[in-house]
């Protein structure tokens, strides 16, 4: 009876252990990795940047770089707007390249950033203030072959838009050509302390420094206090049209 339920287990095992052998082994090809697409594609990868479809969650990643700076730090400012993503890859030497490649083809600022979340490098072209613009440039990039190419919402750089500098016409008494700085710097200090008064300049026009009297606004003006100039000893003083820039209002 025992030797009888040895050999039934002893069967049982056995066919266990051949059902066992001959399951057929499962590995993965070694080059499964390598299937890995690098180019963008906003659908695959979850990009919450995608304009068309936004989310709570910013994942603007982190500047890498900015070649070349639109303009000193100073004067640059962070606002919410758009620029055109091109791609996004896994290697940083790759994404520069295509960054450096694609500024010279849309003649617009691009920049590198690397996001934590997916490990890829970002290449994000432009700093557009309105979706049209964007759009705009997403389509010149399409046009140089970046199909895949997409409006994101982020943070960009803009450089706030300076009040032109107004100039006025105005009549000056000319009492000196000097050939150094120095020199027409001691002549505008002695006319100040002779003829009393603070509007004396130093106008530089190539090779020589000119020394000249007033901001008068008519020629008549320049005119009445010629006879003044001439009284304090200078000789042949005359009259210039010169260029004087006016106070912000």
């Amino acid at each position: 009876m025992n030797s009888a339920r040895h050999v039934l287990v002893g069967w049982m095992l056995a066919a266990l252990l051949g059902c066992a052998g001959s399951r057929p082994e499962i590995t993965v090809p070694v080059s499964a990795s390598a299937a890995i697409r690098e180019e963008f594609n906003p659908h695959t990868l979850n990009d919450d940047d995608f304009l068309l479809k936004p989310t709570a969650r910013s994942a603007q990643g982190i500047l890498l770089e900015t070649v070349p700076a639109p303009s000193p730090a100073s004067d640059v400012q962070q606002v919410q707007g758009y620029r055109v993503q091109i791609a996004a890859v896994l290697d940083r030497n790759r994404a520069e390249s295509l960054r450096a490649r694609v500024q010279g083809q849309l003649q617009a600022l691009a920049y590198t950033l690397y996001d934590q979340d997916t490990h890829l490098y970002k290449i994000q072209v432009g700093n557009s203030k309105t979706p049209e613009r964007a759009e705009r440039l997403r389509t010149a990039a399409k046009q140089n072959g970046y199909q895949e190419a997409y409006v994101v919402r982020t943070s960009i750089e803009i450089t706030p838009t300076r009040k032109p500098q107004r100039v006025a016409s105005v009549f000056r008494i000319q009492i000196l050509a000097a050939p150094s700085r120095q020199s027409a710097d001691q002549a505008q200090a002695r006319a100040r302390q002779r003829l009393g008064i603070n509007d004396i300049f130093v106008d530089f026009e190539p090779p020589y420094f000119k020394v000249r009297i007033g901001n008068f606004k008519t020629r008549k003006e320049a005119e009445s206090f010629l006879e003044t100039v001439k009284k304090q000893g200078y000789e042949t003083p005359f009259i210039v049209e010169a260029q004087t820039r006016l106070s912000p209002r």
